[in-house]
């Protein structure tokens, strides 16, 4: 993926970190958040701690894990998610794709359902 010109390096640095700790299965501590953001280890821990004041991530023994502040988010996304689900099915036929038990709509991703495409990069505008 091509870098944005819009990109805050410190914050891409920081989500990287909470996209790291999501896919590990053991918590990860300073040094390892340092190496999956590609931020020192002082920003890193910096980070952390942030993280943890939020909410976001717990400190545990070993180093830190995701916390419950982004379940919080998650909860917000789903929300809204299953919201431009029923404006979809509100204002378009449910057109099935054949062999398929779903309305097309409904395998859109969020990220299409939010930019109006249907997650190739083509078709669709959402009316709100």
């Amino acid at each position: 993926m091509e870098e944005s010109k819009y990109r805050i390096k410190t914050l891409w640095e920081a989500l990287k970190i909470l996209q790291g700790m999501s896919e590990s299965a053991d918590p990860i501590n300073q040094t390892e958040a340092a190496q999956i953001s590609g931020a020192s280890a002082n920003t890193a821990y910096r980070m952390l701690e942030t993280f943890a004041e939020m909410g976001f991530v717990d400190k545990v023994e070993g180093g830190y894990v995701v916390g419950a502040g982004l379940a919080k988010i998650w909860k917000v996304y789903r929300t809204d998610l299953k919201r431009r689900i029923e404006t979809l099915k509100k204002s378009q036929k449910e057109t099935y794709i054949e062999g398929e038990e779903e309305p097309a709509f409904a395998q859109m991703s969020y990220g299409a359902a939010r930019e109006g495409t249907n997650g190739n990069g083509s078709g669709g505008e959402i009316k709100e």
